[in-house]
């Protein structure tokens, strides 16, 4: 059985209208009250009322009130109360409560919302923040340059760049890309400063080479002319007389080579600091000579003879710059003995040393020089004779190389006939008569006499120190290109060939030459062990080519030395 809606003071029409109408809760608490079976009986208990079935089953309702029934009315208000009551408590309680509740969610929902928000818009503060700052940090990144290295030479320098002051070797980073000026300093070096230029994120290495502050060096030496070659950092190279003061130069060690007259010491290491004067001298070891002769006038020679060094008057022979060894001089003067002089000088020493010269009876007649010989008692031509002396006496000169000017003064004359030789002797005696000792005359030696001028004389010593035993010789030497003897005699065993007297067959046609000449081969020199004693002969004169008298000629190798002799 369907079961309607009880409206209170509704019609039943409205009562069992039927609908899917919602139902509130006090309605539905209504029904349930209602709907009960049990309710229901005692409801109808209480009025009196029974429901009766009527034809076909519907119900119906008696018209007479049963005995004991419940008022129907009387139900009806207890429903009307208790559906008051529950729609008191409805909407008194449950109602405010649901509200309430409601909108406690609603509030704590807006606030969640608003929460939500609040986060969202700080995300996206945060996210555009983030974007921003990657964006400045690239843009950053376009604008600065990678870490920036600066190393110096020598290293420890201060380097001031990018508004900072480091130690090289330092880095920099943070450093906008563009030029920069980079300021280095350093003790003992000139300031530097360089701009450099950089470019966006990539790192820069730079090594500078700082210039030492420049320095100063003096040099002397000892003894006045001295040079010096220096050689020194950076190719420094630089010859120089001393004393000398050199500036601005690159510090560092140099290397002073010192030279004087041909002695060179040994190299001498100076350093040059910055800013600082070194000073090197150099200490030639020289010493000195001083050599007194006694009597006055004397000439001195090298030991050769050759070159005169000095002709004294009163004054002692003195050489300075002198380096350590032994030194030899010929001492001589016309009218004494020639002497020789040999001196030992040691480092710095000042050796001195007297030679007293003994008189002889040297003469000089008409330009030749005549020296004492005892063992002949006698003089003999302290040269052989020369082109001039020749001319002078005989109108001519025969040489085959004939000298010009002051050259015949000591120029040897050659290519002399022997009977051209004696008549030159004749001549000279009748000429000079006033010049000569009483009973002395002019004369070509003999070959024994000239044995006695050979003296101490060897090929080793007055012959090889200035010709070569080869025939290369063209021509001959100046008079007196030998060494002396120790009789005073010049070119005794050379130069030129020397006419004697003697012959080497009875017709007297093959006449005898002793000495050396320029034209002479090894093979006719003796050895240097010897002494110049063997003959040599040629031809006094020869017949001409029609086989006519025999005529005076000469040969081109010969000259002759005079004696003066009783």
């Amino acid at each position: 059985m369907s079961r309607g809606k009880f409206i209170p003071g509704g019609s039943r029409k409205d009562r069992q209208a039927p609908g899917p109408a919602k139902k509130d809760a006090a309605v539905e608490g209504a029904e349930s009250v209602v709907a009960s079976p049990g309710a229901a009986d005692t409801a109808a208990a209480a009025t009196g009322e029974k429901e009766t079935k009527g034809k076909g089953g519907r119900p119906g309702k008696s018209t007479g009130r049963a005995a004991g029934k419940p008022d129907p009315n009387r139900i009806k208000i207890i429903c009307g109360v208790g559906i008051a009551s529950l729609l008191a408590l409805y909407f008194l309680w449950i109602v405010p409560k649901n509200r309430a509740i409601a909108e406690a969610e609603a509030l704590a929902e807006q606030q969640r919302l608003q929460i939500k928000k609040l986060e969202e818009e700080r995300a996206t503060a945060a996210r555009i923040a983030e974007e921003e700052r990657k964006r400045a940090e690239e843009a950053a990144k376009k604008n600065k340059s990678g870490p920036v290295a600066i190393d110096t030479t020598p290293t420890g320098a201060s380097v001031t760049f990018n508004n900072e002051t480091k130690t090289a070797p330092a880095t920099f980073t943070d450093v906008a890309v563009g030029d920069h000026i980079v300021k280095i300093e350093l003790a003992k070096h000139s300031p530097f400063s360089q701009k450099i230029s950089l470019e966006a994120t990539k790192a820069s290495t730079f090594n500078f080479e700082l210039a030492p502050l420049p320095g100063k060096l003096e040099i002397s030496a000892s003894t006045t002319g001295a040079e010096c070659n220096i050689k020194g950092p950076k190719g420094f190279a630089k010859d120089s007389p001393l004393p000398v003061t050199l500036s601005d130069l690159p510090p560092g060690e140099y290397t002073l080579e010192f030279r004087h007259k041909g002695w060179v010491l040994p190299a001498q290491k100076v350093t040059v600091e910055s800013e600082q004067t070194a000073k090197a001298q150099a200490t030639f070891p020289y010493g000195s000579i001083k050599m007194t002769v006694v009597p006055a006038g004397a000439t001195i020679r090298d030991k050769s003879g050759v070159r005169q060094l000095a002709r004294l008057e009163n004054d002692p022979f003195v050489v300075t710059d002198v380096r350590p060894g032994t030194y030899e001089y010929l001492v001589e003067k016309f009218g004494y003995t020639m002497a020789r002089a040999a001196i030992a000088v040691g480092e710095g020493q000042a050796a001195e040393h007297k030679v007293e010269l003994v008189r002889n009876k040297d003469i000089e007649v008409g330009g030749i020089q005549m020296v004492w010989i005892p063992e002949l008692n006698g003089y003999a031509g302290r040269f052989e004779v020369t082109q001039k002396q020749y001319q002078d006496i005989m109108g001519q000169n025969p040489s085959t190389i004939k000298a010009g000017g002051a050259d015949a003064a000591i120029m040897p004359v050659e290519t002399v006939p022997y009977a051209d030789a004696v008549e030159f002797c004749n001549k000279a005696t009748a000429q000079y008569r006033g010049s000569i000792p009483p009973g002395y005359r002019f004369a070509l030696p003999t070959s024994a006499q000239w044995d006695k001028l050979v003296g101490d004389a060897t090929f080793a010593t007055a012959v090889t120190q200035h010709v070569p035993r080869t025939p290369e010789l063209t021509r001959p030497l100046s008079v007196g290109s030998m060494s002396p003897n120790n009789l005073g005699l010049y070119d005794v065993l050379g130069n030129v060939a020397e006419w004697t007297t003697d012959t080497a067959d009875p017709a007297k046609e093959v006449g005898i030459y002793r000495g050396g000449y320029w034209l002479s081969s090894a093979q006719n020199f003796p050895t240097p062990s010897e002494t110049w004693t063997q003959d040599r002969v040629v031809r006094r004169a020869a017949p001409d080519s029609d086989g006519n008298k025999p005529k005076a000629k000469g040969v081109r190798q010969l000259g002759f030395r005079v004696l003066l002799v009783k």
